[in-house]
């Protein structure tokens, strides 16, 4: 005669063995021992670009603006030197002298999704970055 298992008996082995996933890899988790405290706020991430087109012409075009504030951004190991934004859609990264301006404002003329990155160096060398996704799309508005 063989013995069975109740099923509560066998949901709960189950329940035991998945709390277990994942805490027996190799993998150490590495924590963030940049000098750097970057602190970045912004509005969105996304928006849309509003083309209008006029009898098989492009009237005009509208762009989507975002602000990246970083002027809470410090560091416990000297001052923050530079301030950049790559915006990933094939433009040069944007640079401003932490002493002069806390705020890079870019505007996106493509739509797509964008993987870019804000980051910030001291005086020291130190960097730190994070990366983001953007979206942007695009809205067509055909008149005659």
């Amino acid at each position: 005669m063989r013995a069975r298992l109740s099923m509560p008996v066998l949901l709960c082995a189950l329940l035991v063995c998945a709390s277990f996933a994942g805490c027996l890899g190799g993998e150490e988790e590495v924590g963030d021992n940049s000098a750097i405290d970057l602190i970045v706020y912004f509005d969105t991430t996304s928006g849309v670009i509003e083309e209008v087109m006029q009898n098989n012409q492009q009237v005009s075009e509208t762009g989507v603006e975002i602000k990246f504030d970083f002027s809470y951004t410090k560091s416990s190991a000297g001052e923050m030197v530079t301030f950049y934004y790559i915006p990933g859609d094939g433009s040069s990264v944007i640079e401003n002298n932490a002493a002069e301006n806390g705020e890079i404002t870019y505007t996106y003329l493509t739509h797509g999704l964008f993987s870019a990155a804000i980051g910030a160096i001291d005086d020291q060398d130190n960097e730190y970055f994070e990366n983001i996704t953007i979206r942007i799309d695009k809205r067509i508005t055909w008149s005659r």
